[in-house]
């Protein structure tokens, strides 16, 4: 009888084996179609795919390339995908139907945007909420953490989303988004009932506080009136103003930064589409702000909007053509102190040139005769150097 049971068992642990690695092979050539799918976008690659007993999938060591192999570039560490168990992996695998609830979880992201983060059009104003700087001027693009959950009520027809983005030494960003009257294979959805964001500083607003004081040259407290002065403006020109709580808070928030939660139930009907301009006005009308566990209310009020004077501009005659000429990248050198035009695929940037260095060409530009920043262009990436006059 101890030898039937331990042949019983010893069977079962056989077919377990074999049928995990069947189900392995399975889904790593699905993972490889999918990637072959991509491969006129991007280049992905990754060590090792490998499914534990748990129903966990994990990818280790994945690397993604653009096409050219220069304009973008980003290496995961691991993903893990959990479908709580492993028979729940195998029922879905043979069932058409959506599982009921998955987590996703991405660890050790570093992206590069390489020379076109470098060589992108900067026009940073603090002051201006469209023109704020991006993080890697901020020195905050670290490795990060995403996570991503749902969980499907069937009986609700509900679905619940939460996006969760640590960037280390910088912040924590969560995400939940609910939907409803949601098809059991997830791929209808009628409406969007809730948003809700939660933002946990550690020092990006200490960076960014930082990084605009030394580009407006002024002090901290200086660039924060600036900066809350810029957003009221903004607002003005649509008819909008920040109330006196709001007004408050936000300034607190500048020099104090705490937990900030922002909420909207909406209930957006997806089969019965409104107009944009109403969809524009329930979020604002629907805005809820948290500031470390407080609630502000209201947030805006309406002013008269604020319209800018008309500027008499007087006829320029334009000037005579001339060049551009071609340079080498060493004739560059020649140029120091002298105005370029440094052309990287369908992208022309000018500025002056500051450094000719061994492999690489650092240019200077200025945006609305205020704002100066350094681009630095590397030799083996770039297409053709131009000179007005040579």
């Amino acid at each position: 009888m101890g030898k039937k049971i331990f042949k019983l068992v010893v069977l079962v642990a056989v077919l377990l084996v074999a049928g995990r690695w069947l189900l392995q092979w399975d889904i790593r050539n699905k993972v490889d179609d999918a990637i072959a799918d991509l491969s006129g976008v991007m280049y992905i690659t990754y060590g090792r795919l490998s499914l534990g007993f748990d129903g966990v999938i994990t990818v280790n060591r994945i690397q993604v390339n653009s096409v050219d192999g220069e304009d973008f570039s980003a290496f995961i560490q691991s993903v893990e995908v959990d479908m709580e168990s492993l028979p729940a992996l195998v029922q879905q695998r043979f069932s058409r139907a959506a599982p009921e609830s998955m987590s996703i979880k991405i660890s050790g992201v570093n992206a590069n945007l390489n020379h076109v983060a470098a060589a992108a059009e900067v026009d940073v104003d603090c002051t201006h909420p469209e023109r704020q700087p991006a993080p890697w001027m901020l020195g905050i693009d670290a490795d990060s953490d995403v996570s991503l959950k749902y969980q499907y009520g069937a009986a609700a027809r509900d679905l619940i989303v939460d996006i969760d983005l640590l960037v280390r030494g910088a912040y924590e960003f969560s995400t939940q988004l609910r939907f409803g009257e949601v098809s059991s294979n997830l791929q209808r959805m009628g409406s969007l009932d809730l948003i809700r964001f939660n933002f946990d500083d550690i020092r990006s607003m200490k960076a960014w506080s930082e990084y605009c004081a030394r580009h407006h040259s002024m002090d901290v407290p200086a660039l924060h009136a600036a900066h809350l002065a810029g957003v009221e403006k903004y607002l003005a020109y649509r008819g909008l103003g920040l109330s006196a709580p709001a007004r408050a808070a936000y300034a607190r928030y500048l020099e104090n930064p705490e937990r900030l939660t922002l909420r909207w139930l909406l209930n957006i009907n997806f089969d019965e589409p409104e107009a944009p301009e109403v969809i524009s006005q329930r979020i604002m009308d629907r805005l809820e702000v948290e500031l470390a566990g407080s609630p502000i209310s209201p947030i805006f009020i309406e002013v008269e909007p604020l319209r800018d004077e008309p500027k008499v501009v007087a006829p320029v005659q334009p000037a005579a053509p001339k060049g551009p000429f071609e340079i080498s990248f060493d004739e560059a050198r020649g140029y120091v102190g002298k105005t370029i035009h440094v052309v990287t695929g369908s992208k022309t940037t000018t500025g002056t040139v500051i450094s000719v260095g061994e492999s690489e060409l650092v240019v200077e530009v200025v945006r609305d005769g205020v704002n100066r920043f350094s681009i630095t262009f590397y030799r083996s990436r770039l297409d053709q150097l131009l000179v007005d006059d040579k």
